[in-house]
């Protein structure tokens, strides 16, 4: 039976239990709510800013081209078993789980990334 090496080190008891956290201080907490305040005079005082604004971007937007299109991808087979390259796609697609639908803009790299994996992915067109 092998011997204890003495290593000139007092032993030391394992930690049994965890030390306890320091508690956040109040000085946070009463700032954020002294801030409250402050906002809501700000809003109050300044009526003639509302009525001299630009017009909201909600009627430009009409005359904007349509918000780019998206392709929504879920994982319907694990990685595992396949190479470190097609992981890292998944991964890169933001793909962490099986069955996790993600949204992507619709751009060649991205079709490209799911063609690379198509094995491992499904397309769901809206």
């Amino acid at each position: 039976m092998p011997r204890a090496v003495n290593t000139g080190k007092p032993a030391r008891a394992p930690r049994t239990t965890r030390p306890a956290r320091a508690a956040k201080p109040e000085a946070t907490v009463e700032a954020a709510t002294s801030a409250e305040p402050e906002a809501a005079a700000e809003a109050t005082t300044s009526p003639k800013r509302a009525a001299t604004s630009k017009p909201a971007a909600s009627t430009r937007a009409s005359t904007k081209a349509e918000a780019p299109k998206t392709v929504r991808i879920q994982l319907v087979k694990s990685p595992i078993g396949y190479t470190e390259r097609q992981k890292a796609t998944v991964r890169a697609l933001g793909l962490r789980r099986m069955q996790q639908i993600v949204e992507r803009p619709d751009s060649p790299s991205i079709r490209g990334m799911v063609t690379a994996i198509g094995q491992l992915v499904r397309v769901i067109e809206p």
